[in-house]
């Protein structure tokens, strides 16, 4: 029985030599680590005298600008025709017209039909060249032209509605519109 306990005190002495060597182990690398250079906090270089001069930047000589423009399109109406209009509409942009015309005067009772379908209007496709870096109420042409298989004779003297442009082959997201007269229709 003194055997079994004089041998459990060894290996307790073994297993606090073991931890008392690793903790001294483990104290020396962190003081040497700490050591890498020579003086204290006052002799370190400042960010000053650590910064490299690369010399001249690309953002210092470059302009960042942007030539591209951004094809816009749409469907609208021009009035004031004095009969050279057409009555004549593709279904799936009547539809269309209808829907933005009441969206765009919703207390106004007004028979859609009859503005659409007068000889003194006529349906058009709005096309138009945006500059990428368009702010608001900034000015761009577009071409207006009277849709094909249509009756529409001229566009002279008419106006253009207030019609919404879209990004050429998308459905949604980018949005402008026009309106306005001028003697350049076709």
């Amino acid at each position: 029985m003194a055997n079994l306990f004089f041998g459990a005190v060894g290996l307790m002495e073994t297993y606090w030599r073991k931890l008392v060597f690793v903790t001294s182990l483990l104290i020396v690398f962190l003081l040497m680590a700490g050591c890498d250079e020579p003086g204290g906090p006052e002799q370190w270089p400042t960010v000053a005298e650590t910064t490299i001069d690369i010399g001249t930047t690309i953002g210092s000589l470059a302009e960042v600008f942007a030539l591209e423009t951004i094809g816009v399109e749409g469907y609208g109406l021009v009035g004031g025709l004095r009969g050279t209009g057409s009555s004549q509409c593709p279904p799936r942009i009547r539809k269309y017209l209808e829907r933005y015309i009441k969206r765009q005067l919703p207390e106004h009772k007004m028979d859609i039909d009859t503005l659409i379908g007068s000889n003194n209007t006529a349906v058009v496709l709005v096309e138009g060249a945006m500059p990428a870096a368009v702010s608001n109420n900034q000015y761009f042409d577009v071409r207006v032209t009277a849709l094909t298989r249509t009756q529409t004779t001229s566009l002279e003297g008419g106006w253009l509605y207030r019609c919404e442009l879209k990004a050429k082959g998308r459905m949604g997201g980018l949005r402008a519109l026009a309106d306005g007269r001028t003697g350049l229709y076709r």
